[in-house]
């Protein structure tokens, strides 16, 4: 896995983070700096990371691989830790100022955030989503996820979404055109699932 490094220049609103415990970072992409207050290339050089990521994220990774996705909340950060094969994926979001309202900062994140009801049906489409698959959020919410995305490679949306239920964490490809790559992953949502796409 190829290890990045994001500038902290413009505030992405997300950041990215692969880690295992046996061998530390991986993996960052996104605002490291601006929302963990440490850069990339210190996170994945460091024999110990655990020890220069915020206190709450820090004790939710020393206690080994999660079994199930756990969310995490704090008064500046929410996001997800999930276990992917053999390592955690954290994805988390900050906007400060907007922690109170929600659909503000959906719509200010630089990654894409669907989510779906328990039958497909599309409830939440961010501006992201529209810019990443080029399909308006009118055209998206209340419609069925197979009716508006192209099938991710190697998966139905049938599958997926069969998957999610069943309370796995899923990551996807899709090619929305051939020029374009989308990866996405889904998660259990409180009433269906939820999609992060870069």
């Amino acid at each position: 896995m190829n290890k990045s490094t994001a500038g902290s220049q413009h505030s992405r609103g997300w950041v990215r983070v692969s880690w295992a415990p046996d061998s530390g970072v991986s993996f960052v992409s996104g605002d490291c700096e601006g929302l963990l207050g440490v850069s990339a290339r210190r996170l994945i050089n460091s024999t110990d990371p655990l020890t220069l990521l915020p206190p709450e994220l820090a004790a939710v990774l020393a206690g080994g691989m999660p079994d199930i996705p756990v969310h995490l909340s704090t008064s500046s950060l929410t996001g997800t830790i999930t276990t992917v094969k053999d390592q955690a994926e954290v994805v988390i979001f900050g906007i400060p100022g907007f922690q109170n309202r929600t659909s503000i900062m959906l719509d200010e994140l630089g990654a894409g955030i669907v989510g779906t009801d328990r039958t497909g049906s599309i409830t939440l489409w961010n501006k992201a989503m529209s810019g990443i698959f080029r399909i308006p959020q009118k055209h998206a919410i209340g419609k069925n996820i197979q009716d508006v995305l192209v099938s991710p490679v190697l998966y139905s949306w049938d599958n997926v979404e069969k998957k999610v239920l069943d309370g796995k964490q899923i990551k996807v490809v899709c090619h929305p055109d051939t020029q374009r790559r989308i990866e996405c992953t889904f998660s259990p949502g409180s009433s269906g699932m939820v999609g992060t796409c870069f």
